[in-house]
C-alpha cells in the first residue's frame, strides 16, 4: 500500500514514551487506506496549540470528541479521564500526525486492522507516579490511610470495593482511535486495558527510588493498577481505570452494569503494542 501522503502528514512527529500506539482487529478489521487516508486529509492543521471545547457530544472540528467517516472508516479524537478540563489545548497537526501514524501502522503494518494512539497520557503518568499525591480514596472523600497490600488486592476484586483515584483535570489526555463504521469502542483512554497497564508501569518503574512510606504507598497503587487492568476488557463501557469511588459521578448511571465476575480479555491475542 502506498504511504506517500501519510508520511507527507506525519512529518518529524513521533511517538514517544509513555505514548503508544496499539493496533488491534477488535476495533476493525479490513480497513481500507484510501477512506481513512481521506479523513486524515480533512483534519485540522497548525502547528500552534488551539483550544479545543470538551463537551459530551462533538459539536465541530474544534470540539472534543470528535468524529469524522468516510466509507467504511472511522477516526475519533476523545478526551480521557475522570475529571475532564471545560478546554483541551493542543497542536492540530500533533493530533493530525497521530491519526496518520495509527492509519499507517494500523492498516499498513497489520493488514486493515483498527487501533488508538495516546497523546499526552504523560499528563497522568506525572500525576499517579508522585507519591506525594493522595490518589487512594477507597470509600468517601475523606482521605483514609492505605490498606495493607494484601488486604488491597483482595478486595480489589470485590465487586463495589476498588481503589479510587482522585485526580485533577489538568491529567486529562487524548486519544485517537480508527475503527470501522458500525463499530462503537467506547473511550478507549477510559475503558481500554491497556492504559491501566502502562500506567501500572510507570509506577512499577518509580517505586525503586524511594523508601519507607513513599515506597510502600508506590507499590499499593502499582498492585491496584495490575488488578484494575485484569477487570476491564477492550471494548468494555462500565470498568474505567480510576475506579468507582462514590466521588466518581461520570461512573454513577452505569454502576448498575457493572458485572460481577472479573473481565479477564485485555489486550487479546490479535493486539499488538506499537511503541511504549
Amino acid at each position: 500500500m502506498a504511504t506517500t501522503n501519510l508520511t507527507a502528514f506525519t512529518g518529524g512527529f513521533s511517538i514517544l514514551s509513555p505514548d503508544y500506539i496499539i493496533c488491534d482487529g477488535r476495533f476493525g478489521r479490513g480497513l481500507q487506506l484510501a477512506p481513512c487516508e481521506a479523513i486524515v486529509e480533512r483534519l485540522s492543521s497548525g502547528s500552534s496549540p488551539i483550544e479545543y471545547e470538551v463537551g459530551p457530544v462533538s459539536r465541530g472540528p474544534h470540539s472534543l470528541p470528535f468524529e469524522e467517516n468516510d466509507g467504511e472508516c472511522k477516526i475519533t479524537i476523545e478526551v480521557a479521564g475522570p475529571k475532564l478540563p471545560a478546554m483541551y489545548r493542543a497542536p492540530p497537526s500533533s493530533l493530525k500526525a497521530l491519526a496518520a501514524q495509527v492509519v499507517n501502522r494500523c492498516i499498513n503494518a497489520h493488514r486493515g486492522d483498527g487501533g488508538f494512539g495516546t497523546f499526552e497520557i504523560k499528563n497522568s503518568v506525572s500525576y499517579v507516579v508522585n507519591p506525594e499525591i493522595d490518589l487512594e480514596e477507597p470509600f468517601r472523600k475523606t482521605f483514609f490511610p492505605l490498606m495493607p497490600v494484601a488486604a488491597l488486592l483482595s478486595k480489589s476484586h470485590a465487586k463495589g470495593v476498588t481503589l479510587s483515584l482522585t485526580t485533577a483535570a489538568s491529567t486529562a489526555f487524548l486519544t485517537v482511535s480508527l475503527t470501522n463504521i458500525h463499530l462503537s469502542i467506547p473511550e478507549p483512554g477510559n475503558f481500554n486495558p491497556t492504559v491501566a497497564q502502562t500506567l501500572g508501569d510507570e509506577v512499577r518503574d518509580v517505586v525503586h527510588r524511594y523508601v519507607g512510606e513513599a515506597h510502600r504507598k508506590l507499590a499499593v497503587r502499582n498492585g491496584w493498577f495490575r488488578a484494575r487492568a485484569s477487570q476491564m476488557r477492550t471494548g468494555g463501557r462500565t470498568t474505567p481505570w480510576w475506579g468507582r469511588g462514590l466521588e466518581d459521578k461520570r461512573q454513577a448511571a452505569s454502576e448498575s452494569l457493572e458485572p460481577t465476575a472479573i473481565q479477564t480479555a485485555t489486550t487479546g491475542p490479535s493486539s499488538v503494542i506499537i511503541a511504549l
